[in-house]
Formats: C-alpha cells, structure tokens, sequence
C-alpha cells in the first residue's frame, strides 16, 4: 500500500464538542501530574514517593545484608538434609 519511502500521515481533525472533551482530558492530567508532588496527609505531610523511599529505606534498616552465595549455599545444605532425612541415601547427588 505505501512505498517504504513513503510516511502514512493521519491528519485527525476533531469537532468542537471533541476539542472540548480533548482539552477536558488534557487538564485533568495535568492537574494529577502537578498534585504528584505535593505532601498528603495520608503520606505523613509527604508526598508520595517521598512516603515510598523512606518506607523502603526503613525497612531497608531492620533487614540483615545478605550474601547471596551464602544464601545459596546454606539452600543446597538444607535441601540435601532434607533429602538424606527422608530417603537415608545421597544417591541423586551423583547424578
């Protein structure tokens, strides 16, 4: 239908009463794009990132930094204790 040259164009132009709903659309976001920053009392007189990150931050504090090699060491281990619980053999290991 077009040449790989060519660009397709749409030229939509819209009525009145569409122009209104259109701008009606365009100011509701915005004004939800300007409030995005301002402090809510729901957010601790924060705004809402601000609630987010520190709440990240704090829960961040009360958690231990782990190693995920030891992590996923001390995984295997209880696997394979589990296994050896269970079945008395180590068999699948040398799989």
């Amino acid at each position: 239908m077009f040449d790989n040259n060519e660009k397709q164009q749409v030229n939509y132009q819209p009525n009145d009463d569409e122009a209104e709903v259109l701008k009606g659309i365009n100011q509701k976001f915005e004004d939800s794009r300007s409030q995005r920053e301002l402090p809510y009392r729901f957010f601790e007189n924060r705004s809402f990132e601000q609630f987010i990150q520190s709440n990240k931050d704090n829960f961040n504090s009360y958690t231990k930094p782990r190693n995920s090699l030891s992590s996923l060491i001390r995984i295997i281990l209880t696997v394979i204790r589990n296994h050896v619980i269970r079945t008395g053999r180590l068999e699948y290991l040398s799989r």
